[in-house]
């Protein structure tokens, strides 16, 4: 998947989602972020935030960054209810069993800890495409698509309240870049007539816990019969009586 964000195309969506990640994730705070994945290999971490810990998770180590860490996406090697944000660009596309990649997410993640995730939408000229070219199709065709509604119910049931998406790139994967500079028109035009159609999304949620709130007992809340009346006493009063 990175060597495929190096193409023309390629860059040209990774420029894209490099500026929504870093939208989505502009109000993020905290100690520690884990990004699962890179889009570019020159620079693994896609944003710059207020989170000062930044981890990077990928499958082989491609380059010299410190703070890298050979693991799978659906094993993570992270103490549970220890990270304040995770990064995912595409990693659900690539991962055989994106639920258990989520369930891991969801595990290692603080309680209103957040998830910024971006993904191909089945549903797109991407997702016709992609079905088009079932056996030749090459990357990022061949991933698994993941449509924002299916991720939207799996996030729902892990517990995630999703925040803020984004839609983009309403435009055919071509692998002429100057079509793809003269279709830019359908940028606008799409996310204003059918954004739900875009070949990316993006997706920002958090990770809501329940609180139990507990209840006053009734007989505390017991109110007088008659309000002028004094309630009688045992002061005073013999022990056997």
């Amino acid at each position: 998947m990175a060597a495929w964000f190096n193409s023309e195309t390629g860059e040209l969506l990774r420029q894209y989602e490099i500026r929504a990640f870093e939208r989505l994730t502009e109000q993020l705070f905290g100690f520690q972020l884990l990004q699962l994945g890179v889009l570019d290999e020159l620079r693994p971490m896609l944003v710059d935030t207020q989170i000062k810990h930044q981890t990077l998770i990928g499958p082989d180590r491609q380059n010299d960054w410190q703070n890298y860490i050979v693991a799978c996406a659906d094993h993570l090697p992270v103490k549970s209810d220890s990270v304040d944000a995770v990064l995912l660009p595409h990693t659900l596309d690539v991962s055989i069993d994106p639920q258990k990649v989520l369930l891991e997410v969801e595990r290692v993640l603080i309680p209103e800890g957040r998830i910024v995730l971006s993904g191909f939408n089945p549903f797109s000229l991407w997702g016709m495409v992609k079905s088009i070219k079932r056996k030749s199709a090459s990357v990022p065709l061949q991933g698994h698509f993941v449509s924002y509604t299916r991720l939207h119910d799996w996030l729902s049931l892990l517990g995630f309240d999703v925040e803020a998406s984004e839609v983009m790139m309403f435009r055919p994967p071509m692998q002429s870049i100057s079509m793809m500079h003269k279709l830019e028109f359908m940028e606008k035009l799409g996310a204003r007539l059918w954004p739900r159609f875009g070949g990316v999304y993006m997706i920002r949620a958090v990770k809501r816990v329940s609180t139990l709130t507990p209840v006053e007992p009734v007989w505390k809340k017991r109110p007088r019969l008659l309000s002028h009346v004094t309630e009688p006493t045992t002061r005073g009063m013999n022990r056997d009586a």
